[in-house]
């Protein structure tokens, strides 16, 4: 009997990290050790070592398999690495790291601060990870009432003799529920981030409070960590120095990473709390082989990770390949980086291993000795590492990517790629203004109407329009796109071949027997659609819209009244419309989520529609006293406000007779207002107080409307319902 075959192993995880990769992971990913800028040969070929090594994988036009997995155009592509001559900082932590050393003697490697205010900020942030915000924020009144009373000895937590029963209670508590930890909600992170940055405040007192040496305030100056070597500390190394010798001296590296060591020796779980990221790499060290490691060298870096050629493709312009700008910058990485190697080499002594050309280099280097030589090659390849991963570092690059360009903001990796998900049977375009369409319509550009889509199954009493839309083809508004049979299988219907559309236009309904065929038309004028702007913040946020096509128009038409709903303006904001593909979303379309359905919010029932400022300025010039019009001008206003309605519209009798017939401003907003109130219902009595008075017009002081009709007054913004 063969072997039963094993069960498939599922992976569901539960959430995302970022970490930071240790050198040694990076040693352990990597398959091949970059150590030449050059790319290809003369004659096209991948230079070993190089950044396009056959190792690292198949790129572009490459028809050679991988030299790692053999396969060729679905190698996903291997890493790589570049080992660095000295130690430099990430620049993703360097000021994280000048913070630190900031509030910690470099003498002795103390905490700049008393037992028992570390002690309750470890407590507060704890408490916040595990989900206890109201105790978080009790602790730091307690903190105060700590510092007033003076009590420093009864909050110690590591005496083993006395501690504070609040102090104790909330101890008890951690211990029980640590993991009761719920999802970062946005208040957490505000008092977190609040907490984090005022312990991480500098140190007020020259003097370190444990060994009373004089502490080093170290600063972050032009992308450098320096501080400043007063005269004392000056004598004390040398002698007798001039008053006049005290100066700003740059912390290294290396020399910033032995300081760190040593802070985590005493605080490890102080900077684990301050600095979360320490958490994820303090697991990793445990099963790091590399016994010199620890979680705080995540701060610096030795080892650059390279991508795969397919993430960084060669630019072929005119049958010639150009580097891409990524490439350019792992370049500048490795040549300043061997510029390093040759100073250390001069330094060591070992200069007799160089090439002329090396030795020349170093002669023409910046600096009068070895030790300045060293610092300005230090500090370029620091500059080019800075440039990898934030491309903002540098003045002089701007057409590559770092790492925090490819993942923040709209067109990152994120936002673009993860969040900004699209779905079938919908459109997304910007949005203008357009008065004359209803308030419950959306103008929609005939390419988008012949684009999207809906499925209709063909009947004795449809096959005849059907019929005309399937000659008419996808390029004709309006037409199909494609034909689906009972079986599920689609077939396009061709734009450039009128027999062939006549012939399937004619078996739409030829044999009952084959089933329902279904054809998917385009978009008719009165078909629904769904509009939503982002961010949807309430439930009006998306509105259902009778669709009017437009021909030649590249933008979504909006009436003016939706704008409060959506938060649109239209200095360039974009929407998005969702076709509905069943009887039963477009039902519910009409008759739920319509704009007519959504005139009052939901918070506390105000109305969303309004008119904006040229409609109310309208409805002013309108109603204003010595206003008339002819019998054709008072019947167009009436139409215009009333084409929508079916069936004979009521007019008054006009307010002059002799020596002309004219109606008033205020009747047509009573002819308007009459025709809108159904059949049954009493007319509208109303009595109200316009904002502006009487007196300001020069007139009579009459600024009310009156009972039934419009009698006298303006309409405001009060009475006309404006947007704002």
């Amino acid at each position: 009997m063969g072997s039963r075959r094993a069960p498939d192993v599922h992976m569901f995880p539960s959430d995302l990290e970022f970490a930071v990769f240790s050198p040694e992971e990076i040693r352990k990913l990597s398959v091949v050790k970059i150590i030449t800028g050059l790319t290809f040969d003369a004659l096209g070929h991948p230079i070993p070592g190089g950044l396009y090594d056959i190792r690292l994988g198949s790129y572009g036009r490459c028809m050679d398999p991988c030299g790692t997995c053999l396969r060729m155009q679905d190698c996903p592509g291997h890493m790589g690495r570049i080992e660095l001559g000295s130690l430099v900082y990430n620049p993703f932590f360097i000021k994280m790291v000048q913070r630190l050393l900031c509030i910690f003697c470099l003498h002795c490697f103390k905490l700049q601060m008393k037992d028992h205010e570390s002690e309750i900020i470890m407590l507060q942030l704890r408490l916040i990870d595990a989900g206890y915000i109201i105790e978080a924020q009790e602790l730091e009144l307690f903190k105060s009432e700590i510092a007033c009373q003076n009590t420093e000895e009864l909050v110690k937590l590591d005496n083993g003799d006395s501690v504070h029963p609040r102090i104790a209670a909330i101890s008890e508590l951690l211990a029980k529920n640590e993991n009761n930890a719920t999802n970062m909600t946005k208040t957490s992170c505000s008092l977190r981030t609040a907490i984090t940055h005022a312990a991480l405040q500098r140190a007020s007192s020259k003097k370190c409070r444990h060994c009373n040496k004089s502490m080093r305030f170290v600063r972050y100056l032009h992308r450098r960590l320096v501080y400043y070597v007063t005269i004392a500390d000056m004598k004390e190394r040398l002698g007798d120095v001039p008053d006049n010798t005290g100066q700003n001296k740059v912390i290294f590296a290396d020399e910033a990473q032995r300081y760190l060591r040593k802070i985590y020796e005493h605080y490890p779980q102080l900077l684990k709390l301050l600095v979360p990221v320490l958490s994820l790499n303090s697991d990793a060290s445990g099963s790091n082989s590399n016994s010199d490691y620890s979680p705080v060298d995540i701060f610096f870096m030795d080892t650059i990770p390279v991508t795969p050629p397919r993430a960084r493709p060669m630019n072929v312009i005119n049958d010639m390949m150009k580097g891409n700008p990524q490439t350019d910058i792992y370049v500048n990485i490795i040549e300043n980086n061997n510029v390093l190697n040759v100073v250390l080499k001069f330094m060591k002594g070992q200069q007799e291993n160089l090439s002329e050309q090396a030795r020349a280099a170093y002669q023409n280097m910046r600096g009068s000795n070895s030790h300045e030589k060293l610092y300005n090659a230090w500090l370029s390849l620091q500059s080019s590492v800075d440039v990898l991963l934030d491309v903002n570092m540098s003045r002089d690059i701007k057409s590559a990517e770092g790492l925090k360009q490819v993942l923040e903001k709209k067109d990152g990796l994120i936002r673009k790629h993860m969040m900004g998900k699209r779905v079938n049977y919908a459109a997304r375009t910007v949005i203008t203004p357009d008065p004359n369409i209803d308030v419950d319509e959306i103008g929609i550009p005939d390419i988008f109407a012949r684009k999207l889509s809906y499925p209709v199954p063909v009947t004795e009493w449809n096959v005849v329009e059907l019929r005309k839309m399937v000659m008419n083809g996808p390029d004709v508004h309006p037409g199909a796109n494609y034909i689906q049979d009972s079986k599920g299988s689609t077939t396009f219907i061709p734009a450039d071949n009128v027999a062939k559309r006549a012939s399937m236009a004619k078996l739409l309904l030829s044999n009952p027997k084959d089933g329902v065929k279904i054809v998917h038309r385009h978009v008719l004028n009165g078909d629904v659609l769904l509009l939503n702007r982002q961010p949807s913040l309430h439930k009006p946020s998306i509105m259902a819209h009778k669709a009017r096509i437009l021909h030649g128009e590249k933008t979504f038409r909006l009436h003016y009244s939706n704008c409060k709903a959506y938060n649109a303006d239209f200095d360039g904001d974009e929407m998005n419309a969702h076709y509905p593909q069943s009887e039963v979303a477009r039902a519910e379309a009409y008759n739920l989520v319509n704009v007519a359905s959504n005139y009052l919010v939901p918070k506390d029932g105000t109305p969303l529609g309004g008119l904006i400022q040229d409609q109310v300025i309208s409805g002013v010039k309108l109603s204003i006293r010595g206003r008339f019009f002819s019998r054709e001008d008072y019947q167009q206003l009436v139409f215009q406000g009333l084409s929508h309605l079916k069936g004979d519209v009521k007019l008054l009798p006009p307010s002059i007779i002799k020596p002309v017939t004219l109606w008033s401003g205020k009747q047509v907003l009573s002819t308007i207002i009459i025709n809108l109130i159904p059949e049954g219902y009493e007319r509208i009595n109303l009595d109200s107080f316009a904002k502006i008075g009487g007196k300001n017009w020069n007139v009579a002081q009459v600024t009310h409307s009156a009972v039934r009709h419009v009698a006298a007054g303006t309409g405001i913004e009060r009475e006309s319902g404006a947007d704002t």
